[in-house]
């Protein structure tokens, strides 16, 4: 497997993600404690998240490698991508390039995880196909 570090805008497309479904099940307590702890505990919301989520790619790469990798970019503000798909793809490849050495077994890495399940689940809840299917129910 060949790692690098993802862009800038896979970035804010991973945060747009969490701040999507963080909206969207902002109801719902049991799948929300990680999305309050990927947004807020991180001490800065949005933009300490992003962060994180690079800081624990770098250490990726770094550990495929054998060596220290670096982030030679100014730092950006893109716009994230509006298309709920490419926010999915997005999650799924910052995933599969932090899948070296330990840090699958970190809290922040088993969080991504997370968050890309409850995207998933909030990309097939707005799909009127969802809504067409049946739902069982139990008769008397």
């Amino acid at each position: 497997m060949s790692s690098f570090v993802v862009s800038d805008k896979t970035i804010a497309n991973c945060v747009a993600a969490a701040a999507q479904v963080a909206a969207d099940l902002w109801g719902s307590a049991t799948d929300l404690q990680v999305m309050r702890r990927m947004l807020s505990s991180r001490g800065g919301g949005t933009t300490a998240l992003g962060n994180a989520l690079l800081r624990m790619n770098v250490r990726a790469v770094s550990r495929r490698y054998d060596e220290s990798a670096s982030v030679k970019r100014r730092p950006q503000r893109p716009l994230p991508s509006t298309c709920p798909y490419q926010l999915h793809k997005s999650l799924h490849c910052l995933a599969y390039q932090c899948s070296e050495g330990d840090i699958p077994g970190t809290k922040l890495y088993q969080e991504l995880n997370e968050l890309i399940h409850l995207h998933a689940g909030m990309i097939v809840r707005d799909d009127p196909r969802y809504d067409a299917a049946e739902w069982d129910y139990w008769e008397e």
